[in-house]
């Protein structure tokens, strides 16, 4: 940019005429972000999803495992009580959590073969990436939903996990705690689940939940990969403005969560005044500077 306006300053342009030219091109910088953003969202209204091509049977042993969402819900923090550690009473679920940070929370139960340990190491791919640090930046609470996990187990899985992670600093507590806590945990998330006696292994689906520091459910992310993008837009929800840079806000702006998609997507409309706004703000510095100049070439002349 400083390039362009130093090549602009060795050039001359008849009285006004560079003020016309710069106030045309912000008009149309304008225009243009405002119609491509109507045009996205008049597209957008005709979207429809064709529910007769969606396969709706679902297996026996998923039957009842669903997630009911429940976003904007409170979650009962001072009445959930869980364990770290064997030695101590267990603790409310506040109290394992920093109260001005959003939360992350994963239920899982740690024998498990396969679904849970895959989300695991899936979401510690995208956290690796992550510009955020649990422990410091956000509340990272994994949950077993077993009530046979000890505490015992339950440290040895943060340990793994941490170390697994790989960052210093960070940090993620594993909880155990007893039925009528997990239940009530479950059923404020809309998280189910049910025990199959053959396998002797729990049906689930999979998915992570994002808490606002005053515990309200903000968003759901599903599936088995966990792009730091997500992550990242994730948090900047639930942190209500308290996490981020003002420029990560103003990105955050221009996607939304595609729940279709299961990921975070761009907003045509937003993207388009982000682009205005930041192309009228260097016409507007091309204006000033080529002001600036034209003043001090008269002031030159008059010198002389």
């Amino acid at each position: 940019m400083f390039r362009m306006i130093a090549t602009i300053k060795t050039l001359t342009f008849p009285s006004l005429s560079w003020l016309k030219v710069c106030v045309c091109l912000l008009i149309v910088a304008t225009a243009s972000s405002t119609s491509a953003a109507s045009a996205h969202e008049g597209e957008k209204k005709t979207e429809k999803v064709d529910s007769s091509r969606l396969d709706l049977q679902t297996p026996k042993k998923l039957e009842n495992v669903t997630i009911v969402e429940k976003l904007g819900k409170t979650l009962p923090a001072k009445e959930l009580f869980f364990r770290q550690s064997s030695s101590g009473p267990a603790l409310s679920f506040d109290t394992f959590v920093q109260p001005s940070l959003p939360t992350l929370l994963t239920l899982n139960y740690f024998q498990c073969t396969a679904l849970c340990s895959l989300q695991l190491n899936a979401l510690v791919d995208g956290l690796k990436k992550l510009d955020y640090l649990p422990g410091r930046d956000f509340n990272l609470v994994t949950v077993s939903f077993d009530t046979r996990n000890s505490p015992e187990l339950a440290q040895v899985k943060q340990e793994n996990y941490l170390k697994s992670l790989g960052r210093e600093g960070a940090g993620w507590k594993f909880l155990v705690g007893e039925q009528k806590y997990i239940d009530a945990l479950t059923e404020s998330v809309g998280f189910q689940y049910r025990y199959d006696k053959e396998s002797d292994q729990f049906a689930h689906s999979a998915a992570i939940f994002f808490l606002s520091p005053d515990f309200k459910i903000s968003r759901y992310l599903y599936g088995l990969q966990y792009p730091p993008r997500d992550l990242k837009f994730a948090l900047l929800d639930a942190s209500k403005g308290k996490l981020g840079s003002t420029l990560e806000k103003l990105i955050l702006r221009c996607f939304h969560y595609d729940e279709l998609a299961g990921k975070y997507t761009p907003i045509a409309m937003n993207s388009m005044r982000l682009a205005g706004i930041f192309f009228s703000i260097l016409l507007l510095v091309l204006v000033f500077v080529l002001f600036r100049r034209e003043k001090a070439l008269h002031r030159e002349e008059y010198a002389q």
